[in-house]
């Protein structure tokens, strides 16, 4: 039997490497694909429950995951998902608007807060046009921006500092 002189054990053992590493990334990428998939279907039905809201929050970040050096998110359609966000997010609002009504300030405050938490963490901003409630939302903010008093930071006064000429 022949020995392999050094550069051709250094080559044996970097191909091999290679071959770990892109077969470990294949297999990832299938776990992530499938991942992706499972979680996308349990988004349907979407009502305003803490289950509905698990759902979809599992489906945006199994998405998310997905490489997209490797194209992954291409195979799927998201505009189930962005549906069931926007949906999601109109339920929201509707249960923020409701509760105007009879709510705490401290209620409302925490729903409208919940609100815009989801609209600016799961949509892209092309896709808050589709919300068909996002002005009542607005409109509350609005409201409840000018009634409250604003607690502003004080700032610090500029001073004045003398500089020397050099």
């Amino acid at each position: 039997m022949k020995k392999m002189n050094g550069t051709k054990r250094l080559m044996t053992v970097l191909l091999i490497v290679v071959f770990v590493a892109l077969t470990g990334a294949v297999l990832t990428g299938a776990q992530s694909v499938s991942r992706a998939k499972e979680a996308l279907s349990r988004i349907s039905p979407v009502t305003y429950t803490e289950e509905s809201r698990e759902a979809i929050e599992d489906a945006t970040q199994a998405v998310r995951a997905l490489d997209t050096g490797l194209g992954l998110s291409e195979l799927f359609d998201l505009e189930a998902l962005t549906a069931a966000q926007v949906e999601y997010i109109r339920l929201a609002i509707r249960d923020l608007y409701l509760t105007l009504e009879t709510g705490s300030e401290t209620e409302i405050l925490e729903k409208m807060q919940i609100a815009r938490a989801l609209v600016d963490g799961w949509l892209l901003p092309e896709d808050t046009e589709r919300i068909s409630n996002l002005g009542d939302l607005v409109e509350v903010e609005n409201a409840y921006q000018t009634a409250a008093p604003a607690i502003k930071e004080t700032e610090p006064e500029e001073e004045e500092l003398e500089l020397c000429g050099i």
